[in-house]
């Protein structure tokens, strides 16, 4: 009798523990948040573990909400972009530049654009970009590098949006001229047929 109440406080036990201990794994699943998705893709990228702790530790004074919905991996291909044509950025520029970006992407997203043509905005966009952050490393830095960055990338991804738009159109010409240069190269044949025709005995 003594042995059955053992194992019926036991059980009782169990079983309220392990609802308990279900909760707090539910709690400690991180997020997905932007910066979660920007901190994998920054650790799977050519940044050493010393360069993402500081950009990471730059990127947690900023504000992500405007970022949400962004493809950081995008972001992070942009970053590269910056680090291969040598902008030079320390820690902070490239998270002020990630977070730029980022919040241009979302918007972009949010306007329904097609994923390739966020991403390929997001490149040319700091492309263009990258002669300004240049020329603000060599000046007195009296203005402030993130307004920069986010007045100048969000004139460029508008810039090259409209180009999206305006290309459009223009990829349609082609398909358009087919017919003429079909009808063109069959001309010649035609021309054959009406010699041999006019050879016939």
């Amino acid at each position: 009798m003594r042995k059955t109440i053992i194992i019926i406080l036991a059980l009782a036990i169990l079983l309220v523990g392990v609802p308990s201990v279900f909760a707090a794994g539910v709690k400690e699943a991180p997020a997905d948040t932007f910066i979660d998705r920007f901190e994998i893709a920054l650790r799977n990228s050519i940044f050493t573990e010393e360069e993402v702790a500081a950009i990471l530790k730059s990127a947690n004074d900023l504000s992500w909400e405007k970022a949400e919905g962004a493809d950081a991996e995008v972001i992070v291909q942009a970053l590269r972009i910056a680090r291969d044509e040598q902008a030079d950025l320390d820690a902070e520029e490239n998270a002020e530049l990630a977070l730029a970006l980022a919040q241009n992407a979302a918007r972009l997203k949010n306007e329904n654009y097609d994923e390739e043509v966020v991403a390929k905005t997001i490149r040319e966009a700091v492309q263009n970009q990258l002669a300004v952050i240049k020329e603000w490393k060599a000046s007195d830095k009296s203005e402030q590098l993130g307004e920069l960055i986010r007045s100048g990338v969000s004139t460029e991804a508008q810039k090259a949006t409209q180009e999206q738009k305006s290309g459009k159109p223009d990829d349609s010409h082609p398909a358009e001229d087919t017919p003429a240069e079909g009808a063109a190269e069959n001309q010649p044949n035609g021309n054959n047929s009406s010699k041999a025709d006019d050879s016939r005995p």
